[in-house]
């Protein structure tokens, strides 16, 4: 079973695609160039298609880029969720964050809170998940646990 640390959801903030955006940053210039060469060169068709195929693959990669910023965002939001549900249990139980971690990446009812090494939880919220109860529990094998902290 695999348990999230406090420091994954904090590590979680500022993820971003750099390499996309190096790519556009390329695609833009290139774009920049070939249309100046097109300008200057109206009857050479090469530069009006190489134009175009620059601009269709400009077009694509920024849609991409929209959608990985929507997931970006919707990741970052659950990512700020549980930060804030685990300093709640944190001071709740008066356990340090650093002991806490769940088995999931966003809230879920019956989701697993590992409040240290022995104690594990079951969380239940309530329909809009403004407050939790714990249910102990204990597992069969504690080599299954696995911590993920970034």
């Amino acid at each position: 079973m695999n348990f999230y640390s406090y420091q994954y959801f904090l590590s979680q903030a500022g993820t971003a695609g750099k390499i996309r955006f190096v790519i556009t940053a390329g695609l833009l210039l290139s774009l920049a160039i070939v249309l100046v060469k097109w300008l200057q060169h109206k009857e050479a068709t090469k530069y009006r298609d190489l134009f175009i195929l620059l601009l269709l693959s400009l077009f694509l990669i920024s849609l991409l880029q929209l959608n990985d910023y929507k997931q970006g965002k919707i990741h970052q939001n659950q990512s700020a969720q549980m930060v804030e549900f685990l300093d709640t249990v944190s001071t709740n139980l008066h356990i340090p964050t650093k002991q806490l971690a769940v088995n999931n990446t966003s809230l879920k009812d019956g989701m697993a809170l590992q409040a240290d090494k022995q104690q594990v939880y079951f969380v239940h919220f309530n329909e809009d998940f403004s407050a939790y109860s714990l249910e102990e529990s204990f597992l069969t094998r504690q080599t299954e646990i696995i911590q993920i902290n970034q």
